[in-house]
């Protein structure tokens, strides 16, 4: 009879070894890399890329990092002249998170993996508009990840999003569409639309802090990056962000669809500090953070910085 037992416990943990591993293979399947070659340069996009501490407001010694994919102006005689400005209006952010256990922020590879699902450019700047007009949500780690190759070696993201973003400057009275990064607004930082906001509805909280939800659908036509400040990073003009996008429900997990909460932006070197509290939150046990941190860190407007940019 124990024999029989053991013998059933043994197939038992087989067959959820396999199942696992079948799990793991499908899911890797499933994601879409887009690879970028450190040691070259690519002829249709140009890659700016940064290491920001989780430290000043994480409290942990770990880093996110940053690669901008920002087109680049091809002029092409069979293609209409407009299209060729309207492509480099795009800017694709992948961020990298730290796993926050013992786990690796990235897998390495001896030669390149066959096994992984690659995102070319062509595809990456065709599902441009699509992201930008059918609400931006960014792109989950099980869709999208970031495979980079340095020297003989590739590296594959374990935990990352791709964010698209559209820049247009358009003059501060125009009623700018969510998911565009416009240096030409009036600023205005979270301090003060929490006033205006809560005098608007009688008293309601803005609804980008955790644990308050909106409760009316008003708060659809106000989502979109406002610019907070301007100011001056190393003679190179800088400027601020913030997202306002209310929480709609109770999130059970890594709040992915929110998308960045604050960032920093220069022009033609893209996005080179911000903040992720839709990840960060979720783990703030771990981090040994409360919810009232979060909230002095989002009223505060705390960003992570590019080390070369302190």
């Amino acid at each position: 009879m124990r024999k029989m037992q053991h013998k059933t416990e043994v197939v038992k943990n087989v067959l959820i070894s396999i199942f696992i591993s079948l799990f793991s293979v499908t899911a890797l399947a499933q994601q879409t890399n887009f690879l970028i070659d450190l040691d070259s340069i690519a002829e249709e996009y140009s890659v700016s890329r940064f290491s920001l501490s989780t430290r000043d407001i994480y409290g942990t010694n770990d880093s996110v990092y940053l690669f901008n994919i920002m087109p680049k102006y091809i002029e092409n005689p069979r293609e209409n002249p407009e299209f060729a400005k309207d492509r480099i209006k795009y800017l694709f952010l992948f961020a990298v998170f730290p796993t926050l256990n013992s786990d690796e922020q990235w897998t390495t590879y001896e030669k390149f993996p066959h096994n992984i699902n690659i995102l070319s450019f062509n595809q990456l700047l065709a599902d441009g508009p699509s992201n930008i007009e059918l609400k931006n949500e960014p792109k989950m780690p099980d869709r999208y990840g970031i495979l980079i190759k340095k020297g003989q070696k590739y590296y594959k993201s374990n935990i990352s999003y791709m964010q698209t973003f559209y820049l247009n400057n358009y003059p501060s009275a125009f009623n700018v569409p969510a998911n565009v990064i416009n240096i030409n607004q009036q600023p205005i930082s979270i301090k003060d639309m929490e006033k205006i906001y809560e005098t608007n509805y009688k008293g309601r909280d803005l609804p980008i802090i955790p644990n308050v939800y909106p409760e009316d659908f008003d708060n659809m036509g106000l989502e979109r990056f406002y610019l907070s400040r301007k100011f001056r990073i190393k003679n190179m003009d800088a400027y601020q962000f913030w997202t306002f996008k209310p929480r709609y429900g109770v999130s059970h997990g890594e709040s992915w669809e929110q998308g960045i909460d604050r960032f920093i932006y220069i022009p033609d070197k893209g996005i080179v500090g911000g903040s992720f509290d839709f990840y960060f939150y979720y783990h703030r046990q771990k981090l040994g953070m409360t919810t009232l941190d979060f909230k002095n860190n989002i009223k505060q407007e705390k960003v992570m910085l590019a080390e070369q940019y302190k």
